[in-house]
């Protein structure tokens, strides 16, 4: 359709008649943050753009880093990387984690004011029987929110 459609110019005043009510308050606070693009990626490509991000993070803190299919070996050690955007409500959530073989989970939140990024060993995530252990912070469905005490990087 041409800018000058008037199918076009229909579907953009039904469209206006209702934004509002999926322009939510955490899209609004990314408007505009130079951050924001990452956003709009689809779920396997911002996987991706957090594993450049962890690489980055551990390149520029001078540990040996490679990237080794969907992991990343960290001093010698396999991890897993997590990526996640605030999410309405405050919190993060990294999902679809899987009892593979890695030691721990490099977990990356950001919002619009703030970067956070911690290291979860796996033993504190799944037991030996590869059950979601049950702690605060740590539900038995591992897409909830897994979020400790995170600390802010400079």
């Amino acid at each position: 359709m041409a800018l000058n459609d008037p199918g076009l110019s229909a579907i953009k005043a039904i469209s206006d008649t209702f934004k509002q009510t999926y322009d939510t308050q955490e899209a609004a606070e990314w408007r505009g943050h130079s951050l924001e693009w990452i956003r709009n990626q689809s779920s396997a490509r911002i996987g991706k753009i957090g594993r450049l991000l962890a690489m980055g993070l551990c390149e520029k803190s001078n540990f040996p880093v490679r990237s080794v299919g969907y992991s990343l070996v960290v001093n010698g050690k396999t991890i897993q990387v997590r990526f996640s955007t605030g999410w309405s409500g405050g919190g993060f959530k990294f999902e679809q984690l899987r009892d593979e073989n890695f030691k721990g989970v490099f977990c990356i939140g950001i919002t619009p004011q703030r970067a956070y990024a911690w290291v979860i060993p796996k033993t504190l995530i799944f037991d030996a029987k590869g059950r979601t252990l049950k702690k605060p912070g740590l539900p038995p469905n591992i897409k909830e929110k897994l979020a400790p005490t995170p600390r802010g990087l400079r």
